[in-house]
């Protein structure tokens, strides 16, 4: 069973990390009752959607057995029982989500490539620019860090109309800092500063806000 993380942090919050090698009919043997969900599994289409979905039922199974996992029209997840306050991503062959029962938490997982540095002026500034010089490799990690964060901060917030290249600003940070401070300007012409937290694993990152 490719569970690679069960963790709980500091302030009680609950992490979840998946590597999906499983097929279809593997993944659905390990969900309890997977009828309450057939439904809404079957109008996926897509090969990888299904997987992803299955993969977060499973780790929905074993974090808050009995909880079914609801969205807001915004699509930001929440649970129907609400034990949990709740967050998902998933990228490539990865799923990850976080519970905690007392506050709002958002998370985001990137496969490591270099889409995020070639498009990099897309949502960053000049001045989230690294301030020292990075080889082709770690600035490609910096982007995909940034995109990452960048996903968190916009998951957690909740809003519409968030450019992430105007509204959503970093200080620049170093790879082995593991946080990034934000300044987020919403629509509503109101400022809030969050901390980002940011783990690089062999193939992929991941960003929270806890």
């Amino acid at each position: 069973m490719p569970l690679l993380n069960k963790e709980i942090l500091s302030d009680g919050t609950i992490l979840y990390i998946w590597s999906i090698e499983e097929s279809e009919s593997e993944l659905i043997a390990m969900i309890p009752d997977f009828n309450r969900y057939e439904s809404q599994f079957l109008l996926h289409k897509s090969g990888r959607r299904r997987l992803e979905f299955l993969a977060v039922r499973v780790l929905m199974s074993i974090g808050s057995p009995g909880s079914d996992i609801c969205y807001h029209a915004s699509g930001k997840p929440f649970l129907d029982d609400e034990k949990y306050y709740v967050s998902i991503s998933h990228s490539g062959k990865f799923v990850a989500i976080m519970l905690n029962s007392s506050k709002p938490i958002a998370l985001d997982i990137e496969v490591i490539a270099d889409k995020a540095s070639r498009l990099h002026q897309r949502f960053l500034s000049l001045s989230e620019l690294p301030e020292t010089r990075l080889t082709d490799q770690e600035f490609q990690l910096y982007c995909v860090l940034c995109w990452s964060a960048k996903e968190s901060v916009f998951k957690y917030i909740d809003k519409e109309g968030v450019d992430f290249r105007d509204n959503i600003k970093f200080t620049p940070f170093t790879l082995n800092s593991y946080c990034i401070e934000s300044l987020v300007k919403t629509s509503d012409d109101k400022n809030s500063h969050l901390h980002i937290n940011f783990r690089i694993y062999d193939a992929f990152v991941m960003s929270y806000i806890n």
